[in-house]
């Protein structure tokens, strides 16, 4: 069992200052000291089918000093309908202001114009419309309302009014792409192409780069890495929103607020609160509430789950609830959309383009994309003394007590004054000297009720860990921890009540490596697979710096037409780039 806990107190005593009594003054402080971002999203393309995925790498610019920022720890990339709904939402962990991420377009989403918009919690205070927009059209051929996007004119006035929406971009002075064998190749053909620059002979920056083929619809306007910044105006504070919107400067801030059950008025001071997040890499946290009864905790990039399990702790803890402050997003709903339109006449190519994507997801198994591998982390306590029972290796008992009693002999359960069971641990040193009961853990969350474990079955338990040192929180003292995993992971059902709350979490999109084909080897059975791949290359971390002669290659695909090479990102000083170029597979 591989887990991962944390327990740390936060930064409490300055988010407080933050939202004190004078909460305009204090914030207009905090914005003097810290500048706003901006964001820019290079997403791979604005037409997409239900089958196909919308990829996109996120920027997060410092505004004053225009480099990258390192401000926010958290973004959020959302697909907004024409209604202002929010269809798909991401929250990104970002790396140095860069996230990425892709939205898999489902059948269940509807023909018609939607927006791609991405900010972070710290843009929430530069104004309603402080964030980043782009418009994608959906077209799917598999529902019955396509009213939203069919044209009801001659296709030569469509075509025309469709057109206003073209994305024109030249490549830039400095910068230009260089195709090494021409602009015109085979299928499944290697393309070779390098960033030239005609003032600088190493390009440092980060960039992504897009290789996809070109629609004979006419595209919705992309933005790009050099007009975005024309895209939105931020103001300095928003004075018109009801709260303040602390950054995450240190990773996934939460908050919420403790209060009395008896009387939800009433302030409940100083009270401790465990945050838990169950899994194979479990999360814990320990924190305090201030004099108002507000708590903060920060999750750090591994602490993420399905759930999140809050409780108020200690003997007095039956008197409390716990309101999470819900996370906030911008409102869309008076967001404006391009009237996109399309009309009969490409029927043959929207059937064409699915069919392509229906053979694509048949054979994705042999193509698949991977996720970056994580690194377990080691548990704080180390895993030198760590001790480890599994049951099964042993005779197995029916209750707990006597699973403790017959095989977990360094540990033990006694009856506490108020005949509550209490679980403790045998120091290493002195066995004897018992002062305080364990921490005690079922499934990665902190357990206060010993009732409940007691009388769970213990056939059901697949294996306990003990660490016998002592371990200090606060004022606070623990004999040692005892970790229980249960072999369902079904201990939690129905574990929320009285003093503890069950919040679910939008987990951060996992970093991936998209699936690139060789045929450079001649592999086995390769031309039996069907290649009909209208994505040649997405690569969201391109360093110019790592590449091979200063060449970055790709295969063509089985489908012919016009391709279009596009790259969007900012150098090493800040300086936006966004270039484009064109070439052809027969």
């Amino acid at each position: 069992m591989k887990q991962l806990i944390y327990l740390f107190a936060l930064f409490t005593f300055s988010i407080p200052k933050i939202l004190g009594q004078n909460q305009d003054t204090n914030l207009a402080e905090l914005e003097a000291k810290i500048p706003q971002e901006k964001v820019f999203i290079h997403y791979n393309s604005s037409i997409l089918f239900p089958g196909e995925y919308l990829y996109y790498k996120l920027y997060t610019l410092n505004k004053e000093n225009k480099n990258l920022s390192d401000i926010s720890k958290i973004a959020y990339v959302e697909l907004i309908d024409s209604s202002g709904k929010s269809v798909i939402k991401h929250k990104l962990n970002l790396d140095g202001g860069l996230g990425q991420g892709d939205f898999f377009i489902p059948t269940s989403l509807k023909s018609g114009n939607y927006k791609i918009v991405g900010y972070t919690k710290w843009m929430r205070n530069g104004g309603s419309k402080n964030y980043f927009s782009g418009n994608i059209t959906i077209i799917n051929p598999y529902r019955n309302d396509q009213e939203a996007i069919l044209s009801t004119v001659d296709s030569t006035l469509t075509t025309k009014k469709v057109s206003e929406y073209l994305q024109v971009v030249d490549n830039m002075d400095d910068f230009k792409i260089e195709l090494a064998e021409g602009t015109t190749y085979g299928k499944r053909d290697m393309v070779s192409f390098s960033i030239q620059n005609s003032r600088i002979s190493k390009i440092t920056g980060n960039f992504s780069i897009s290789v996809r083929k070109k629609d004979s619809l006419d595209l919705p306007k992309r933005v790009t890495a050099t007009n975005f910044l024309d895209s939105y105006l931020v103001s300095n504070r928003n004075t018109n929103r009801d709260s303040t919107f602390l950054p995450d400067l240190r990773g996934d801030l939460y908050s919420g607020k403790i209060i009395v059950k008896s009387n939800s008025q009433e302030i409940a001071q100083q009270e401790k609160i465990a945050i838990s997040i169950p899994g194979d890499d479990f999360a814990l946290q320990l924190s305090q509430a201030d004099s108002k009864g507000n708590f903060y905790f920060i999750l750090n990039e591994g602490d993420y789950g399905d759930d999140m399990f809050l409780q108020v702790t200690g003997e007095n803890r039956k008197e409390y609830d716990i309101e999470v402050n819900q996370e906030s997003y911008f409102d869309f709903a008076n967001m404006k959309f391009e009237g996109f339109v399309i009309n009969e006449d490409l029927r043959n190519l929207i059937v064409k383009r699915s069919i392509y994507n229906q053979i694509e997801n048949s054979y994705y198994s042999a193509k698949p994309d991977t996720l970056r591998i994580k690194q377990h982390s080691v548990p704080f306590y180390g895993l030198k003394n760590v001790e480890t029972y599994k049951l099964d290796d042993y005779t197995r008992f029916k209750t707990v007590q006597e699973t403790f009693i017959e095989i977990i002999t360094n540990a033990r359960i006694r009856k506490g004054e108020n005949g509550e069971a209490v679980f403790e641990v045998y120091p290493l040193l002195n066995a004897q000297n018992l002062i305080s009961p364990a921490l005690l853990l079922v499934d990665g969350v902190y357990i206060q009720d010993t009732e409940r474990l007691l009388n769970y079955d213990a056939l059901k338990i697949d294996e306990v860990e003990l660490v016998r040192d002592k371990y200090f929180y606060g004022s606070k003292i623990f004999t040692g921890i005892i970790a229980i995993q249960t072999k369902d992971n079904d201990f939690l059902e129905g574990f929320t009540g009285d003093f503890i709350t069950k919040e679910s979490m939008i987990i951060p999109q996992l970093e991936k490596f998209y699936f690139k084909p060789d045929y450079s080897q001649n592999k086995p059975n390769s031309n039996r697979i069907p290649d009909f791949r209208l994505q040649l290359l997405w690569e969201p971390n391109f360093d110019y710096s790592e590449v091979t002669n200063g060449e970055v290659l790709f295969y063509t695909s089985d489908v012919p037409g016009e391709y279009e090479i596009s790259i969007e990102g900012f150098t090493a000083n800040g300086a936006p780039v966004s270039l484009i170029k064109s070439f052809k597979v027969k």
